[in-house]
């Protein structure tokens, strides 16, 4: 959770567009998902 939720911080102010923004937010989502898999 927190590292989704760190990941998102500089998503949201780097975002320029709100499309950029999803698909930059799902990916961190996935990245944050295989690390706590390990």
């Amino acid at each position: 959770m927190r590292a989704v939720a760190t990941a998102g911080q500089p998503i949201h102010v780097d975002g320029s567009g709100p499309g950029k923004t999803a698909t930059l937010t799902r990916a961190s989502a996935k990245m944050a998902c295989r690390v706590a898999l390990g």
